[in-house]
């Protein structure tokens, strides 16, 4: 999974994570922010979530609208949305006249992580595979040489 993702990350088509659970708390959030700054990907989350972690030095993350005419206008860029610890974006009623599935035709959706699954570990193995780590030193010195901190 991390393989493939990295691999859509660096194929020049635009790229989106939509995170969920851990990954929108702080230290997620610092590790998908610097695969973000690498690769050029957008950082999203569902509209439906329990908690996001916010404030001073965190990364800000934009939540997928939740009329679908908004969120297929949102979506609409994207070649390919890599879903860590979060679900497919879709349209959450039948309304008449609408596409259920929101993202545009073509689009890949692939999982690098599902819910139940190490949602950091996740996203510090891609963060290694895409080269984010050595654009912030501090954190790997915290880590012992690597990305992920083992939180």
């Amino acid at each position: 999974a991390v393989d493939s993702a990295a691999r859509l990350l660096r194929s020049g088509k635009p790229p989106a994570l939509v995170l969920g659970g851990v990954a929108l708390r702080r230290h997620g959030l610092e590790i998908a922010g610097r695969i973000a700054a690498a690769t050029g990907a957008e950082l999203l989350a569902p509209y439906s979530v329990a908690r996001i972690e916010r404030g001073a030095g965190i990364v800000p993350i934009e939540r997928i609208p939740y009329p679908v005419d908004q969120a297929v206008e949102r979506l609409k860029r994207f070649a390919h949305v890599i879903l860590v610890g979060a679900p497919a974006p879709v349209a959450f009623f039948a309304y008449p006249d609408k596409p259920s599935v929101v993202t545009p035709e073509g689009c890949l959706i692939p999982f690098l992580a599902h819910p139940h699954e190490d949602l950091l570990g996740a996203l510090a193995a891609l963060a290694e595979a895409v080269g984010a780590c050595r654009h912030l030193r501090r954190h790997r010195r915290a880590a012992g040489g690597k990305c992920h901190r083992g939180r």
